[in-house]
């Protein structure tokens, strides 16, 4: 029965409320007034932009697919009913045999995740390989109608790792079409203090910590463990370079400091300029 903007609105007012229980958000009376008396102005900012939803960042649908079948309901229910919506997935997999059979009409983003395949061994168990994950780029890009985007991360420091991430790109760039990729997103580890935890409870033999004094103390604003400033900058100065080699696609930073991009001669203001993000300023 919400056939308006109107109606839209005043059913979101009405529900708020339940919306935030279910959702276990606690908030006392006053604020929740301010949240209704908001709803209006985002819900009219909203309507400016395309709709666009993240189906798997932290999860991979493409992974899962031969087994649960959702990418053909994407096709069938989404992109071909809807042809206002957008939609951006990540992925480590190359299981793209229901993709290829359909047009993404320019309106799905593929996040391919790269790393080394030092870290593809070692860490990213159940992924597919790094020729797999090239294979399947190119064939996305054979296929058409996608926009396609790179991303390197987690950077993870070993022995000889500059050269190989170096490396990583170069045969990136010479194994699939760079002119038909959009962006580029570097990004470095980063542990909040829960997540050390969790990996520690649930992989007690993973060697990820086993060099902790690598990492700086935790920033209270940023509330993440990090390399320091003086790796990442070198690692990201070398990838920059790198892919400048091949390709003017844009280059972002992942989930990094603003100062970083400064730093490292990247323009994070005409980045985040329709952003909503963590720093203030």
């Amino acid at each position: 029965g919400i056939i308006s903007d109107g109606a839209a609105i005043d059913y979101l007012k009405r529900n708020i409320d339940s919306y935030l229980v279910e959702l276990g958000v606690n908030i006392d009376n006053a604020k929740l007034a301010d949240v209704k008396s908001d709803i209006t102005k985002y819900y009219n900012e909203n309507k400016k932009r395309k709709l666009s939803m993240n189906i798997g960042e932290y999860t991979d649908i493409i992974g899962n697919d031969p087994y649960s079948g959702h990418m053909k309901f994407v096709y069938d229910e989404i992109i071909d009913k809807h042809k206002n919506v957008h939609l951006a997935i990540w992925t480590k997999s190359a299981n793209f045999d229901e993709v290829l059979k359909h047009d993404g009409h320019g309106r799905i983003k593929f996040t391919f995740g790269l790393n080394t395949p030092t870290i593809i061994d070692k860490y990213e168990h159940g992924t597919a390989s790094l020729e797999d994950r090239l294979n399947g780029i190119k064939k996305i890009q054979g296929r058409g109608g996608y926009d396609i985007r790179l991303c390197i991360e987690p950077i993870i420091n070993y022995d000889g790792c500059e050269s190989e991430y170096v490396e990583l790109v170069d045969k990136v760039m010479k194994s699939i079409d760079p002119s038909n990729v959009s962006k580029i997103i570097l990004g470095s580890t980063r542990f909040r203090k829960d997540m050390v935890r969790n990996i520690r409870k649930n992989h007690p033999w993973t060697t990820l910590f086993n060099n902790m004094e690598e990492f700086e103390e935790y920033d209270p604003n940023d509330k993440r463990l990090r390399y320091s400033e003086e790796f990442r900058i070198k690692i990201y100065k070398k990838l920059i370079d790198a892919i400048r080699k091949h390709t003017r696609a844009k280059i972002t930073l992942g989930a990094e400091i603003p100062e970083m991009w400064d730093w490292v001669g990247l323009d994070r203001k005409k980045f985040m300029k329709d952003k909503v993000y963590q720093y203030p300023g």
